[in-house]
């Protein structure tokens, strides 16, 4: 998608933002996004049809999520730039259950995306990865957003790595995960099926928009 909106995007970005100053539109904007089920999808991690392929299934993960944020802030008029951070399934304080926590150890190191914005005179980090659902199992969900401030990250990172604008962002973590072995694939793969189970089993289906 880059910074161009497209298809389904186009309706709900009017549908969210019609007749609102563009602050008021950038938090409806984030509260809408925030709020769509939590579920890894590789096929959504594309930035041109990702986002649209979220908004059709209902549910989605950091990339799909974020590259539809950065793209309506965009088009309200804000700076946006994107980060990947890296960091260990294994480290996070969320309390996995017992299968997913096992195979986490496996897991490789794993990129988490997030959107920056500039915000007066410096940037700040705006993350929209937990949907508001998931608070009360623990998950540091950013509940309120004010249109200016950052927020707190979805993960524990150990390393930001800036990668500029979407499809700059796209390419970059194309790059990180075309680097996993075999092996690795697999692992990861194993460990986002249970966690993709352990959040839908919590009541976080998709929802249709």
């Amino acid at each position: 998608m880059g910074s161009e909106l497209k298809g389904i995007a186009v309706e709900k970005f009017d549908m969210l933002t019609r007749g609102l100053l563009p602050a008021a539109a950038a938090i409806n904007v984030f509260n809408f996004i925030r709020d769509i089920p939590y579920y890894i999808d590789p096929e959504q991690f594309d930035a041109d049809e990702g986002p649209c392929n979220m908004l059709v299934s209902g549910r989605g993960s950091c990339f799909p999520k974020h590259y539809l944020l950065g793209a309506m802030l965009e088009k309200l008029g804000f700076r946006i730039e994107y980060s990947l951070y890296a960091f260990h399934w294994k480290d996070q304080a969320i309390a996995l259950p017992e299968e997913a926590r096992r195979r986490a150890f496996g897991v490789p190191q794993t990129y988490h995306m997030a959107c920056r914005m500039f915000s007066r005179v410096k940037w700040v980090t705006l993350d929209v990865t937990w949907n508001k659902e998931l608070y009360a199992k623990g998950f540091p969900v950013n509940m309120d957003w004010d249109a200016e401030s950052g927020t707190k990250l979805a993960v524990s990172a150990f390393d930001e790595i800036p990668a500029g604008t979407a499809p700059e962002a796209a390419k970059l973590a194309k790059k990180k995960f075309s680097a996993y072995t075999l092996g690795e694939r697999l692992e990861l793969s194993r460990f986002t099926i249970e966690l993709n189970r352990w959040v839908r089993q919590m009541g976080n289906e998709g929802r249709k928009k």
